[in-house]
C-alpha cells in the first residue's frame, strides 16, 4: 500500500510540473506574438502557428524569409528544416519592447507595432 501511495505521489508531481512548466512556456510564447520593428525598418512577425516572418535590416544583418520559431533553453531559435537553425537570447524590457541578442555581444532592439 506504501509504494501504491508513494507512486501516486511520484506521478502527480510530475503531471503538475509538466502542467506548469508547459502553461509557462505556452504564455511566454504569447508575448511575441505579433509585429516587430527594428530601429533599421526591419520587421519580424511571430505567429501562433511557430511560424515567422522576417523582413529588412537587423543592425548589422539583413533577412528575408518565411522561417518557423520556437522558444528554447533561455532564446528563442529560428530554423528551417535542418537548413538553416539559430537561437538569439531574449529579454523584453516592456510588454513591447523585446531585445534580441546573439552570443558575441551584438543585439537588436524592437518595437511591438501590432
Amino acid at each position: 500500500m506504501k509504494k501504491y501511495i508513494m507512486m501516486v505521489g511520484i506521478v502527480a508531481v510530475i503531471l503538475i510540473t509538466t502542467c506548469i512548466s508547459g502553461c509557462t512556456n505556452q504564455s511566454e510564447k504569447d508575448k511575441f506574438i505579433g509585429s516587430w520593428r527594428s530601429s533599421n525598418g526591419g520587421t519580424i512577425t511571430f505567429s501562433p502557428n511557430n511560424s515567422v516572418a522576417i523582413n529588412g535590416s537587423f543592425g548589422n544583418m539583413s533577412m528575408s524569409g518565411t522561417y518557423m520559431w520556437d522558444i528554447t533553453q533561455g532564446g528563442v531559435t529560428f530554423s528551417t528544416n535542418s537548413e538553416f537553425n539559430f537561437s538569439l537570447k531574449y529579454q523584453f524590457l516592456a510588454s513591447t519592447t523585446l531585445k534580441l541578442a546573439d552570443d558575441y555581444g551584438h543585439s537588436i532592439i524592437l518595437t511591438k507595432i501590432v
